[in-house]
């Protein structure tokens, strides 16, 4: 399960994006919200 924290949704900017699963930090950037619900990186650090 991965979960963003830290989201200040006047501009879906995600501090931190945290994989529970494997309990590590995954990326720092930018996030977008689909109509389906799920969540795309715009810009920002990626593994």
């Amino acid at each position: 399960m991965i979960i963003s924290n830290d989201i200040d949704p006047r501009t879906a900017q995600a501090k931190r994006l945290y994989d529970h699963k494997r309990k590590r930090l995954i990326a720092c950037g930018q996030i977008k919200k689909t109509r389906t619900g799920k969540e795309i990186w715009i810009r920002g650090s990626r593994p």
